[in-house]
């Protein structure tokens, strides 16, 4: 029987995963069922935890049961709703509105894309869901 662990994100700014409380940051706007493009809010809901992406300038010797790459300066996610790479990662310089992954503040030296809106991807239904690092 497979096992999985739920890690479960609470609107308090708790972070539960196998039994230990992590403190966590969710959307300026909160958890809201009905996720948009610039809502700035966290989806409720379950969804899976894609693959790790990280700066191997900065985190060595990462391992997990997740697949790890890192992270390359020209990579970025495309949040724009009607392009046809809306949320996936892209090469920069991009056409259209993207975020980029190689960020000096350190906020996605270890990013998690969660698989929301992204099987399939509905334009306008929110891009660049990530797990990631709040602050040091």
């Amino acid at each position: 029987m497979k096992v999985i662990d739920n890690l479960v994100v609470r609107g308090d700014g708790k972070a539960l995963w196998r039994g230990r409380s992590f403190r966590c940051a969710i959307g300026r706007a909160g958890i809201i069922e009905e996720k948009r493009e610039g809502d700035g809010a966290t989806p409720r809901g379950l969804w899976p935890l894609r693959e790790i992406l990280y700066r191997a300038d900065r985190i060595e010797g990462l391992a997990s049961d997740l697949p790890c790459r890192a992270l390359r300066p020209d990579e970025g996610w495309c949040e724009e709703p009607f392009d046809p790479a809306y949320n996936r990662l892209v090469l920069l310089p991009y056409r259209a509105r993207c975020d980029n992954l190689w960020r000096a503040d350190g906020l996605y030296d270890l990013v998690v894309p969660l698989g929301y809106n992204d099987d399939p991807v509905r334009p306008g239904l929110g891009s660049a869901i990530f797990l990631h690092v709040a602050r040091g």
